[in-house]
């Protein structure tokens, strides 16, 4: 337990900083808890293009031409989704060449090495289990925007032609008895 006397000085100089005061200093300061990226609130680190991302999201709105806001957020979060399975690929890519990296070159063939690294990667820490459950919800995501939007056009279609095609149980109805 800290003393009084240790208390109101460390108060006092906490009072002194004042922050950050440089616009590039505050963006940091701002991304302190950022370990990661998988769970940010910003879609793209600093350290990965913005421009890359906005042609990723661009391909995906000129492929399927969202039609209304419901089909451009299932886009948008298609784009999200498929972005952060990248993001996920290159971090494994990088942990598991960087485990390889450690092994012995002489001793193994490429696929032993690679397989040691794994196994090394998945026994030091769960990072390895959780870029699988990371990938596995964000293709989730994306397979479910995408069944989302389909299925919203389909209905649209499906309210479209009853309109357009009288229904069977009226059409019988219609007809003069023979």
């Amino acid at each position: 337990m800290s003393s009084t006397r240790r208390i109101i000085a460390s108060r006092a100089n906490g009072a002194l900083s004042k922050g950050p005061k440089t616009p590039k200093g505050k963006l940091r300061s701002a991304r302190n808890a950022l370990t990661h990226g998988l769970c940010a609130s910003t879609v793209v680190p600093e350290d990965e293009t913005s421009p890359a991302f906005a042609a990723l999201r661009a391909e995906f709105e000129q492929e399927l031409q969202p039609r209304d806001l419901r089909e451009q957020t299932c886009v948008q979060f298609m784009a999200l989704a498929r972005w952060r399975t990248l993001r996920l690929w290159c971090l494994e890519k990088d942990a598991l060449e960087q485990e390889m990296a450690k092994q012995d070159f002489e001793e193994h063939c490429p696929a032993t090495r690679a397989a040691l690294a794994f196994r090394a990667l998945c026994d030091k820490s769960p990072s390895a289990r959780l870029l699988i459950r990371y990938e596995t919800m964000y293709s989730r995501q994306y397979e479910r925007a995408l069944n989302f939007l389909l299925e919203g056009r389909s209905r649209k279609f499906e309210i479209f032609r009853t309109d357009l095609i009288p229904n069977a149980d009226t059409a019988s109805t219609n007809r003069r008895p023979a």
